[in-house]
């Protein structure tokens, strides 16, 4: 399914393993990035940007994050 703008999303817990495996560095940008990211994996947010391999997820505690979206699951409403 083609992700669009307004889109509600969710993280695909059957990738986490893959996504901490490409994300593990010992930068301290990446470790935060990653443990944001791994923090809201059970939250749904909406896509407020998307480009060609990432979208910016705003969650509904504020946070504003790049996700790849071949991570994120499309939830139909």
């Amino acid at each position: 399914m083609v992700i669009k703008i307004g889109d509600k999303v969710t993280f695909d817990t059957d990738k986490i393993e893959q996504f901490k495996a490409e994300t593990s560095s010992p930068d301290k940008a990446v470790q935060d990035y990653r443990q944001l990211v791994l923090a809201g994996v059970d939250q749904v947010g909406i896509v407020k940007e998307i480009g060609y391999s990432l979208a910016t997820v705003e969650y509904p505690d504020g946070w504003e994050l790049p996700i790849p979206v071949k991570y994120l699951i499309v939830l139909v409403v």
